[in-house]
C-alpha cells in the first residue's frame, strides 16, 4: 500500500455514512498477527494528519521501518461488521 492508496482509502472510510470506527492495520517485528489502530469519528482528520507525516510512501513508520501500514477497514454501524475499504468502492 503506498501513502496515496492509503490516504484515498482512509478518506473513503471517513465520508462512508455508516463508519463510525476507521481501523488501520499494522505489520509489527515482533508480532505474528496484524496491529490494529481504532480511529473514532472525532479523530478522523486528526489522525489522518499524523499518518501522513509519521509515515513514508509506503506506509512505512519514518521513526522505525519495521513498522509498516498494510490495512485500513471501517466498522459498518448498520450491518454490524468490519469492512475492508475496497469492498465499497
Amino acid at each position: 500500500m503506498t501513502k496515496k492508496e492509503f490516504v484515498e482509502d482512509f478518506e473513503l472510510a471517513m465520508n462512508e455514512e455508516f463508519a463510525t470506527v476507521v481501523r488501520v492495520g499494522r505489520e509489527m517485528p515482533d508480532l505474528s498477527e496484524l496491529e490494529y489502530v481504532v480511529n473514532t469519528e472525532e479523530n478522523y482528520e486528526a489522525k489522518l494528519e499524523y499518518y501522513k507525516k509519521a509515515y513514508d510512501d509506503n506506509m512505512c513508520l519514518k521513526a522505525f521501518n519495521k513498522i509498516k501500514i498494510v490495512t485500513v477497514e471501517f466498522f459498518h454501524s448498520e450491518g454490524g461488521f468490519w469492512s475492508d475499504i475496497k469492498d465499497f468502492d
